[in-house]
C-alpha cells in the first residue's frame, strides 16, 4: 500500500489530471473486484 501510495503521489506531482485519472482507475478495480467477490459469494456459495 506504501508504495501504490507513493507512486500516486509522483504522478499527482507532475500532472494533477493524470494522478486523479489513475485513482478514479484504481478506485473502479477496487469496486469490481469487491462486486465480483460479493456475487460469487452470495450466489455462489461454496458446498450447496
Amino acid at each position: 500500500m506504501l508504495l501504490v501510495a507513493s507512486a500516486l503521489t509522483l504522478v499527482r506531482k507532475r500532472s494533477e489530471t493524470i494522478g486523479v485519472r489513475v485513482a478514479f482507475a484504481g478506485s473502479l478495480v477496487v469496486i469490481a473486484a469487491g462486486t465480483y467477490w460479493f456475487v460469487q459469494r452470495v450466489f455462489f456459495p461454496a458446498g450447496i
